[in-house]
């Protein structure tokens, strides 16, 4: 199905960190009395088939989403979404609408429309 998950996913991704950064974030999770960061959902998303757009776009800045300075938005589409639509660009832009930054992701067809 032609599918494009948005969203905050309350979850962090550990690949999108170095181990100094991450060992910083399991610190100051700990810290604050919350639970270890967790990469499952990230993980078991891709399982199905699904692309993080972010990933796709080659990692722009800024990285952040959230006022923790994680990543905990994402926009992920189905490959079956990617056989009609190419990623053509893909933003983070912080506002002070909300404790998280705005995810944008810009798609074309790549279905040829003959006259």
């Amino acid at each position: 199905e032609l599918q494009v998950w948005v969203g905050d996913f309350n979850t962090l991704t550990e690949a999108d960190y170095n181990e100094q950064e991450w060992d910083n974030i399991v610190k100051q999770r700990v810290e604050n009395g919350r639970q270890h960061p967790c990469s499952k959902v990230p993980t078991e998303i891709k399982k199905m088939g699904f692309s993080d757009c972010w990933e796709m776009a080659q990692r722009p800045n800024p990285r952040s989403t959230s006022k923790f300075n994680t990543r905990v938005d994402y926009i992920y589409c189905s490959s079956e979404f990617l056989t009609t639509w190419n990623l053509e660009k893909f933003w983070h832009h912080p506002s002070q609408a909300s404790d998280h930054n705005l995810v944008f992701a810009q798609f074309v067809t790549n279905i040829v429309i003959s006259e």
